[in-house]
């Protein structure tokens, strides 16, 4: 099965658009080419799949004929612009706390980051990482993401805030000075993962906006955001999973019933599950694995009535699906367990 491809916010869609404006670039067809349409950025809780979001940057960057384009853009945003994100790190009593939030509360803005602060006391660093396909070009959007990181630190603390070591993932062919100039210390390509260090006295910095109060109350909001999110993702999958599964033996378990039987249209459902990082089609084949794994352990059922039970209109079908979900056939594992 295909890896999934993570949601993440998309609260910097039309920012970058007013950008490439004051640029003289026009970014509608730069959005349709990332396939990114007005309806998905709509709300500040709009969330898109990253791999979306990281084309129109790339794309972007190809426009406006700046190969640095992310570095750039990361220089330009205030810190509010993170949305809830930002707004927790400006209410935090320190600069250690406002970094701790980034990986505490990372799901609040981004299914696809990671980011690692076991090291950040004792050494001053935070890794991150995009957890994607390797497929999906990045490359602007990293930039992007630790530039405006590093920028909005700095106006959190009002600070010059220099930084030891920059480590990016990805390659680069030329890299300018003022990469170095902007972040004050050396700056790696082509890193194993992605790392921030900072100096270890910097983490004491106060927040020129703490207001201890109101981070506790944000903080608050991000656990529910959070609580909120894997609940009613869990709910509607777990539904679609049951129609779907008492309807396979029938040759029922199609979107269009499904999506009526739980009183959407097609599309509404397509878009609900999108937003929840899967597709129909991918439940389907998730439900027909797991039941056909049961299924397998009874000697008793025959593999004729397995593939008819999964929807499945011939053992052969059956038979290629198994080896695609394990890279054996189903009849190698009968064998094994007799």
């Amino acid at each position: 099965m295909p890896q999934k491809i993570p949601l993440h916010m998309a609260t910097w869609v039309k920012p970058l658009c007013a950008y490439l404006e004051d640029h003289n670039i026009d970014p509608a067809p730069l959005l349709r080419r990332a396939r990114i349409s007005p309806r998905m950025i709509d709300g500040e809780d709009a969330r898109i799949p990253f791999d979306q979001l990281a084309a129109l940057f790339e794309l972007s960057a190809i426009a406006i004929d700046d190969d640095s384009f992310g570095f750039h853009f990361g220089q330009t945003l205030a810190t509010q612009d993170a949305g809830m994100i930002g707004y927790v790190g400006l209410s935090a009593p320190s600069f250690y706390d406002a970094v701790l939030n980034l990986e505490q509360y990372r799901r609040v803005y981004s299914d696809a980051v990671e980011v690692d602060t076991g090291s950040l006391a004792e050494k001053g660093e935070m890794a991150w990482d995009f957890r994607v396909p390797v497929s999906v070009i990045r490359r602007q959007f990293q930039e992007f993401s630790v530039t405006n990181l590093i920028h909005s630190f700095r106006d959190m603390t009002r600070s010059e805030l220099r930084i030891r070591h920059v480590a990016f993932p990805h390659l680069r062919k030329t890299v300018s000075s003022e990469y170095r100039s902007f972040f004050g210390g050396t700056v790696e390509f082509g890193a194993p993962h992605g790392l921030i260090r900072f100096r270890l006295h910097d983490l004491h910095l106060s927040v020129r906006t703490a207001d201890s109060r109101l981070h506790a109350i944000l903080q608050d909001h991000c656990r529910a955001v959070m609580a909120n999110r894997e609940a009613e993702t869990q709910a509607l999958v777990h539904k679609v999973e049951r129609l779907i599964m008492d309807r396979l033996s029938s040759d029922r378990a199609r979107l269009d019933i499904v999506a009526a039987e739980l009183g959407m249209s097609n599309r509404t459902l397509t878009r609900r599950l999108r937003n929840e990082n899967t597709t129909f089609n991918a439940i389907v084949d998730s439900v027909r694995q797991d039941l056909a794994k049961s299924y397998l352990s009874d000697s008793a059922i025959s593999l004729t009535e397995i593939a008819y039970l999964l929807g499945y209109s011939e053992v052969s079908a059956f038979n290629h699906a198994y080896k695609r979900w394990t890279g054996s056939s189903p009849s190698s594992l009968r064998k094994g367990l007799r």
